[in-house]
């Protein structure tokens, strides 16, 4: 017999939708579907297991065009409900700032979910994921700005995976206090590849190394000074804690699924 303290979390994301059946807080099974497309409440209702009952509670993130504009008290944001095939999803809306433009979709759970268990706190969330690493600049429980870089894009884009090692600290200081070489760093890295002085790990690292230091020049007004939280999926939390480290740069880091789930159910059993 079902417990009926199970629900369902869902996470549309840039690549995947992941699902969890929870029972109360716990994960007691986990799915991913590779998405070529943004994902539809109609793709996820598809995905779902005919045999789990109508009643179940099914909670999202990233599937709604609904935003709510920045500042906004994220422990108090209205959920959509839209029902589909005879069941009801709770949706957590998206937050969206218009200058400098930026937008938050899935990952706005894992800031509601870190501020659940860390309550009054302030200072700067990093949301590194597929394809953008966010910002969140959070006080007295309100996301007060957003900024938003493009580095996980740009990696793939550079034929670049998560580095498997650690990622080179002079590479990261040499692009946070002159960005503007980096364009030319890869010049020389390519370079350096095809004469046969780097290995393709080495040149990773070094491509990594040098778009994070980019990252951190450019999000230098958020993070200086800051109290600082990390919430990265488990591949890309060494890259960006190197980072950190170099700057001195004290943080705390919380596990990006955990933060999820605790989200979506903060947000959307009230």
């Amino acid at each position: 017999m079902a417990s009926d303290k199970r629900w369902l979390a869902v996470e549309a994301s840039f690549q995947s939708i992941t699902m969890w059946m929870m029972d109360g807080a716990d994960c007691i099974k986990t799915s991913r579907t590779e998405i070529s497309s943004p994902a539809s409440i109609e793709e996820v209702i598809s995905l779902l297991d005919p045999a789990l009952p109508k009643q179940c509670p099914v909670y999202a993130a990233g599937l709604t065009s609904h935003s709510v504009q920045l500042p906004a008290k994220v422990m108090d944001l209205p959920c959509e409900i839209v029902s589909q095939s005879g069941r009801q999803v709770r949706i957590v809306p998206n937050l969206f700032q218009e200058n400098p433009a930026a937008l938050l979709q899935a990952d706005v759970t894992k800031v509601i979910g870190f501020l659940s268990l860390n309550p009054n706190w302030d200072g700067v969330i990093c949301l590194p994921g597929a394809s953008h690493s966010h910002w969140v600049l959070v006080s007295a429980n309100e996301v007060i700005s957003l900024q938003s870089a493009m580095t996980p894009t740009l990696a793939r884009g550079l034929g670049a995976p998560v580095p498997q090692h650690r990622i080179p600290v002079d590479a990261v200081q040499d692009s946070l206090s002159k960005p503007e070489l980096m364009a030319a760093r890869f010049g020389e890295l390519s370079a350096r590849r095809h004469m046969g002085l780097n290995t393709w790990e080495d040149t990773t690292a070094q491509i990594w190394a040098h778009l994070i230091g980019a990252e951190l020049a450019a999000t230098r007004p958020y993070w200086l000074g800051q109290n600082l939280a990390l919430i990265a999926p488990k591949e890309l939390e060494p890259s960006y804690r190197t980072a950190f480290d170099a700057q001195y740069l004290p943080v705390t880091v919380a596990d990006s699924i955990r933060m999820t789930q605790i989200g979506l159910k903060q947000a959307c059993s009230r």
